[in-house]
């Protein structure tokens, strides 16, 4: 079973924090994991680590995660920093507001 987590909201440096702990137990639960960023309207460089840091996190557990929905400017951004190599994002990039269909999500608001 593929589990799906859906963040929305700024993930920047005053929001990781907050949802880093939920987002690394999430990861580590069971399985391989899809995480919606379809609901993300601010990603900075603190976000960006953090999608890093899931995916290394699955990644020495034997598991994948996929990180679907990213906006164009998001994708541009992973592209820019050449994140597309060690991230697994679902091609193409989501340009709308579209959600994963699952009946096992779990969502995180990233805004206080």
């Amino acid at each position: 079973m593929v589990a799906a987590t859906a963040v929305s909201g700024e993930l920047d440096a005053a929001t990781v924090a907050a949802v880093r702990p939920d987002l690394l137990r999430q990861v580590r639960l069971r399985g391989s994991r899809r995480l919606d960023v379809s609901g993300v309207t601010f990603l900075s460089c603190a976000g960006l680590g953090l999608l890093v840091e899931l995916s290394a996190t699955a990644e020495a557990a034997g598991r994948t995660l996929l990180i679907e929905g990213l906006r164009p400017p998001h994708a541009q951004l992973v592209r820019f920093f050449g994140l597309h190599e060690v991230l697994t994002i679902a091609d193409p990039p989501v340009t709308g507001t579209g959600r994963v269909p699952t009946d096992d999500r779990e969502e995180v608001d990233a805004l206080p």
